[in-house]
């Protein structure tokens, strides 16, 4: 069994981009300062932080050009004894994935592309919101990088926190589902009660109960 503690090194954005800041000795060592024996690390998704051969699989462009910053990472955390689990997102693809195959991306209600980061400062790409059901969360890149990955790095796992939530649900209704199921609390108000008191435990804001996980950012998920 892990313990609890987990180190999230990685900014709670997934299109941090500060990879070549990155020293895999001293994010092994403050690890540990922390307790800590498991690191989640970007891996893939909206940005591939390995020099990835998939096609539409955007790479971090300020990634290390002389190593390879993951395996690098792996390597030192699994000579300290932690382990490492690989963090994919494709709920987003940068707006020149959009340009190539539209279809694979979901659409507000007038059919215009779901666009993330238009209003905030910088030369960030723009992210577009991807569909469930289209090629980049399935078959075209998902698939394909999840193997890539796999092959390429000795990870201990994956974290993908959008796979493991029902897009069908809202998120009072996700949190709800195993009290309903173990039936520990009946009445429906007070199951209500229950899970805004959950979220306010995780720090998770009480707007959030009726929003469905492909509106909110990695993080949140």
């Amino acid at each position: 069994m892990l313990a609890a503690a987990f180190a999230y090194y990685t900014n709670q954005f997934t299109g941090n981009r500060h990879g070549a800041r990155m020293q895999p000795e001293k994010i092994t060592a403050e690890i540990e300062q922390w307790g800590a024996n498991a690191l989640v690390m970007n891996a893939g998704g909206i940005y591939s932080w390995y020099h990835s051969e998939v096609p539409f699989h955007n790479i971090n462009e300020y990634l290390p050009k002389d190593y390879d910053l993951l395996e690098a990472i792996v390597a030192a955390c699994h000579k300290h004894g932690i382990r490492v689990f690989g963090r994919f997102d494709f709920s987003k693809a940068v707006d020149w994935t959009w340009q190539h195959h539209p279809e694979w991306f979901a659409r507000n209600p007038d059919a215009t592309p779901r666009i993330y980061g238009k209003e905030r400062p910088g030369t960030w790409s723009l992210l577009m919101g991807t569909c469930v059901n289209g090629g980049y969360w399935n078959e075209e890149v998902d698939v394909p990088v999840r193997q890539e990955a796999l092959k390429k790095y000795d990870l201990d796992g994956i974290q993908d926190p959008f796979a493991l939530l029902n897009p069908r649900l809202s998120i009072s209704e996700i949190i709800a589902e195993p009290i309903l199921v173990r039936k520990t609390i009946k009445n429906r108000t007070e199951i209500m009660e229950k899970v805004l008191d959950l979220m306010d435990i995780v720090g998770l804001s009480k707007r959030y109960a009726n929003t469905y996980p492909h509106e909110m950012d990695g993080g949140r998920r």
